[in-house]
C-alpha cells in the first residue's frame, strides 16, 4: 500500500530539486569560524539575513511540496519539503562547532536558550508550510484534475487547529521518541543524531497515531519541537558552567535529544513524523479493509442461513398452503 510509482519518482525528483535550492543556504548558515553544525544564531551573514535567505529559498520547495501534495497524501508535501532541508542539514554537521563557538565565549549553558528561540523561528516556518498546503491543495487539484491522480489513503486527513485526539497522539509521539532518543543518540556524530531522530520519530508517530487515531497529524508534526525544548531546557537548569557542559560531553552525558539543533528538529525529525503517521495509516487502512471484507463474509453468510430456513420451511407447507401461495 505504498504510493503508486509515478508518485514516489515525483517525490524522489521534487527532493532532489528541493535539496539543490536549500544547499545555497549552506553559505550563509555556515559559522564565521567555519565550525560544523548549521544555525541561525551562529551564521556568518548574521542571524537576520539567514533567516531571510532561508525563508527566500523555501519558497520554492515549498512549491515543489504543493504540488506533490496536492498530486497524492497531504502529508506527502510535507515529506518533501522536509526531505530536502534535511539534505542541508545533513552537509552542516554535528553540533560540536557550536559547541566550541559557545564554550570559546564562556557562553554555556546560556546559548542553548538561543536553540530555544531558534527552534520558534523553524517551528514558525512548518506553521506556514502547514498553512499553504491546507489553504491551496484542494483549489488547485481542482484547477489541475490532472495533480489529483491518488489520494493515496490522505483523503480524510486535514491541518487544523489540534483537538483532543490531535494532541494527545502528539504528546504520545514525544515521550517515545524522547526515550528512543536517549536510547539511540550516544554522542554528537551529526549522523548518528539524524538516523537516531528519524528513527525514534518513526516509532514515535506511528504509535501515537495507532494509540489515538484521527485525521489531523498537528499535533505529531509539533511533537519534535516540545522534544527539543524539553532538552535544551533541561541542560540549562542542570548546568551552570561552561566548564560543566563540556565535562558532560566529553563523558557522553549530555542527553541525546540535546545534541540535535534546530534544523536537525525541522527536518529529520519531521520527516520521520510523516513516515510514521503514513505507516499507520496503511496499519489502519489494512485492519479497516479486513473488517469490512470479515463484515461481508459475515452478511453472506446470514443471507444464506436466512434462505435454507426458508426453503426448509416452504418444504414443509402443505401441497395446497403452498399453491395458494
Amino acid at each position: 500500500m505504498f504510493p503508486p510509482m509515478r508518485q514516489r519518482l515525483l517525490i524522489t525528483g521534487a527532493v532532489v530539486l528541493g535539496a539543490l535550492v536549500w544547499v545555497w543556504a549552506g553559505q550563509f548558515l555556515r559559522a564565521s569560524d567555519g565550525g560544523s553544525g548549521f544555525s541561525l544564531t551562529t551564521a556568518q551573514s548574521g542571524p537576520i539575513v539567514a533567516t531571510a535567505v532561508v525563508a527566500a529559498l523555501g519558497i520554492p520547495a515549498l512549491v515543489m511540496g504543493l504540488v506533490i501534495s496536492a498530486q497524492g497524501h497531504l502529508l506527502s508535501g510535507v515529506f518533501v519539503v522536509a526531505a530536502s532541508l534535511c539534505v542541508v542539514a545533513g552537509r552542516g554537521g554535528a553540533i560540536d562547532g557550536w559547541l566550541w563557538h559557545a564554550a570559546e565565549a564562556d557562553a554555556l549553558p546560556e546559548r542553548f536558550s538561543y536553540l530555544i528561540t531558534e527552534l520558534t523561528v523553524w517551528q514558525a516556518g512548518v506553521v506556514v508550510m502547514l498553512a499553504v498546503i491546507q489553504r491551496l491543495r484542494s483549489p488547485m487539484r481542482s484547477r489541475f484534475p490532472a495533480l489529483a491522480f491518488d489520494d493515496h489513503l490522505g483523503v480524510d486527513t486535514t491541518i487544523r487547529f489540534p483537538q483532543l485526539n490531535a494532541l494527545a497522539s502528539g504528546l504520545v509521539c514525544a515521550v517515545v521518541a524522547g526515550v528512543l532518543c536517549l536510547v539511540l543518540i550516544r554522542d554528537s556524530d551529526g549522523g548518528q543524531v539524524i538516523c537516531g531522530l528519524g528513527l525514534s520519530f518513526t516509532i514515535g508517530a506511528m504509535v501515537g497515531q495507532l494509540i489515538f487515531a484521527h485525521t489531523n497529524p498537528v499535533g505529531i508534526l509539533f511533537s519534535p519541537a516540545v522534544v527539543a525544548v524539553a532538552a535544551y531546557t533541561w541542560v540549562l537548569m542542570k548546568y551552570d558552567t561552561t566548564e560543566q557542559v563540556l565535562a558532560a560531553w566529553y563523558h557522553g552525558q549530555l542527553p541525546g535529544p540535546a545534541l540535535g539543533l534546530p534544523i536537525h528538529y525541522a527536518s529529520a525529525a519531521i520527516v520521520a513524523c510523516t513516515i510514521g503517521v503514513g505507516w499507520a495509516q496503511v496499519l489502519q487502512g489494512s485492519a479497516k479493509v479486513r473488517q469490512n471484507h470479515e463484515g461481508a463474509v459475515v452478511q453472506a453468510a446470514d443471507g444464506l442461513k436466512g434462505f435454507r430456513a426458508y426453503r426448509q420451511l416452504h418444504k414443509k407447507q402443505p401441497r395446497r398452503d403452498r399453491d395458494r401461495q
